[in-house]
């Protein structure tokens, strides 16, 4: 009964101290008096270590703001303050590195769509991209821009991609008459080493008749060298697993307590 004991204890201790932590990061915003506000907060259950954030608005970078630690629920808030004269949408990214407990690199992208006033009126469509992975670190991104207004608009497509992925052409100028679609293609490659689905964004920024408009789509960047449904199909195999394990000490623990109480 000792040795059945000294198992259970053995399982409970690796399910605890064996499963990994997790760091996510979450990002919120507000626009006030010429002034975006950011916040950033660390709802995981590992710390976030060495953050370091850097804020880009209309393709301007902005000064890093950093931590040397972000501790599970703890917070990061700074200001950016922004000289906007013309009501509309805007867009502002931030890219986001740190480690965690283990030394481990990590990096991500956050956005803030926000606005001054309010546009009546949609002119540009963008297409969700496509992806098509080309190989182990390459891919290709295929994005639709379409007219959907009823005057010419002269633009230039964005592409923001997070750290360690590069590409071979970073934004697209055009211009589309109504109802008119373009196609714009770039390859990407991955110089990174952690596994793992990232965010890309694409974006079109311009003014007209003193306003301004934004349009972005978000995508994901998946770096797995398998397939990712058979990737997180195999972690679902592992947590089950592992929970029936546990399940199930739990359970012999209470049969030895009851046999206990019995004599």
């Amino acid at each position: 009964m000792k040795k059945l004991t000294r198992i259970i204890l053995a399982l409970i201790f690796f399910l605890t101290f064996t499963t990994a932590g997790v760091i996510t990061l979450q990002t919120n915003c507000s626009f006030s008096n010429s002034t975006l506000y950011f916040t950033i907060k660390n709802i995981g259950n590992d710390t976030a270590y060495g953050v370091s954030i850097t804020p880009f608005f209309e393709g301007k970078e902005y000064p890093s703001k950093g931590k040397q630690s972000l501790m599970p629920y703890d917070s990061l808030s700074f200001e950016l303050p922004l000289q906007i004269v013309e009501n509309g949408t805007y867009l502002s990214t931030l890219s986001i590195e740190y480690s965690d407990s283990s030394g481990v690199p990590a990096f991500t992208l956050a956005h803030c769509l926000f606005s001054k006033g309010v546009p009546s009126q949609s002119f540009i469509l963008l297409s969700f991209p496509k992806i098509t992975k080309l190989g182990s670190t390459k891919y290709e991104v295929d994005i639709n821009v379409t007219n959907v207004g009823k005057v010419p608009i002269n633009s230039t497509l964005f592409l923001l991609l997070p750290t360690s992925f590069l590409s071979n052409t970073s934004n697209f100028s055009f211009s589309l008459f109504p109802g008119e679609t373009k196609r714009f293609s770039t390859e990407i490659q991955y110089k990174g080493v952690v596994q793992g689905i990232f965010e890309g964004i694409a974006f079109v920024s311009f003014s007209l008749n003193n306003k301004h408009f934004t349009y972005f789509v978000a995508f994901p960047l998946s770096t797995y060298q398998q397939d990712l449904l058979s990737e997180l199909f195999t972690q679902a195999w592992i947590y089950l697993i592992l929970g029936v394990i546990g399940i199930i000490a739990v359970l012999l623990v209470f049969l030895i307590l009851k046999r206990k109480r019995a004599k």
